[in-house]
């Protein structure tokens, strides 16, 4: 819930901020959907440069030129907004914060995509005037993997609100965040106590007592005679429960969760062991939920191993071009990835928000990491 000031000042981030939230949806550990696709390449265009009359129906380039972005309408403009009128606001600017682990010894650059398209977005904010007339700061947030709650509180000091970011550990700051007002717009949340913690609206929800299970209705209906489930997960505490809403979803449609193990989130080497055991269950259907190499290692022992399971079921975060360029030489099963966002070759004008996130990030960080392309 939110509640107070913080309501107001949340939603109002919550639209001007939405391009930072598209990327991060291809990070997140364990969230859901009902859709369920394949990653695709795409492709993105230059932006068009266009006027500051531009159409808001018209392509990427010219609605960024406008200040516009998707079908939100204008959401960057000058304006005469003043004075420090909450924490992060002063006259002149507003100060964001997006978290990542991007830091990470483990997984270098994890979530680091997050931030790059938080980065474009302010740059072009901030072109078109910013938010009434008041510049954007952003405050690079890189939690690594166990400073979450020093990030935190640096940002409860002088940050208006947390936007588009996530951390696998998030809920190290010891309730800091509610405590100090900080409101979160989180493009992820990982461990029960992010997901119901106060001050945030979170646009891909993550709820904690509640599963979307129209994928594996999906996966009974392509392969009818496939009964028998096997989940592997990466050891930490955040993801066990992801696992342990995937095991109960799973056999609350009707599937024989015959296999579960966990693996060590550094320097996994038991990759065969693993399928020889899965093959002695008779796995049929399986599921990984850990990082896009680890699930690249799986496919490679399998095809050591000469052995696969009919079809797997990839979390959101596989949605990844790094797995995509590893795994394409593996041969292997149906694979089926659920995805709760616009992909990437879906930006046209059904999806107007992808095509211009896609041509901010060409235009203002070219650099930057895409979750997939």
């Amino acid at each position: 819930m939110i509640s107070g000031a913080n309501e107001g000042r949340t939603r109002r981030l919550l639209a001007l901020l939405l391009v930072a939230l598209l990327a991060a949806a291809a990070t997140a550990c364990g969230r859901s959907s009902e859709e369920e696709s394949g990653a695709a390449d795409d492709e993105t265009e230059e932006p068009s440069g266009g006027d500051d009359s531009a159409d808001a129906g018209g392509e990427g380039g010219d609605r960024l030129a406008a200040g516009e972005f998707g079908d939100l309408g204008v959401v960057c403009q000058d304006g005469d907004a003043s004075g420090a009128t909450d924490t992060g606001v002063t006259d002149d600017e507003i100060t964001i914060g997006t978290i990542t682990n991007k830091g990470a010894d483990v997984r270098p650059g994890l979530n680091q995509e997050m931030y790059d398209s938080a980065a474009a977005f302010v740059d072009w904010c901030n072109e078109h005037g910013g938010i009434n007339g008041r510049d954007l700061v952003l405050e690079d947030l890189d939690a690594k993997l166990s400073d979450y709650g020093q990030r935190i509180a640096e940002a409860c000091e002088g940050t208006f609100a947390l936007v588009g970011g996530g951390a696998i550990f998030d809920n190290n700051d010891a309730g800091a965040r509610v405590d100090c007002g900080l409101a979160n717009i989180p493009g992820f949340v990982v461990t029960p106590e992010a997901r119901v913690g106060e001050q945030q609206v979170q646009p891909l929800p993550n709820p904690v007592y509640s599963f979307a299970v129209q994928s594996y209705r999906t996966m009974q209906r392509l392969h009818p005679d496939a009964t028998k489930y096997g989940i592997l997960w990466v050891d930490l505490e955040g993801v066990k429960t992801v696992y342990q809403q995937v095991s109960e979803a799973v056999e609350a449609v009707g599937y024989d969760v015959v296999y579960e193990a966990t693996y060590a989130a550094i320097n996994e080497t038991g990759w065969r062991g693993f399928i020889q055991s899965m093959k002695e269950e008779g796995v049929q259907g399986f599921e990984l939920v850990g990082a896009p190499e680890n699930m690249t290692a799986l496919l490679n022992a399998m095809q050591t191993e000469n052995w696969y399971p009919e079809f797997i079921v990839m979390q959101p975060n596989m949605y990844d071009q790094k797995f995509e360029d590893e795994a394409k030489a593996a041969a292997g099963p149906a694979i089926y990835s659920r995805i709760a966002f616009p992909m990437f070759d879906m930006n046209g004008d059904e999806y107007p928000g992808m095509g211009d996130y896609q041509a901010l990030m060409e235009q203002y960080r070219p650099e930057g990491k895409y979750p997939a392309l």
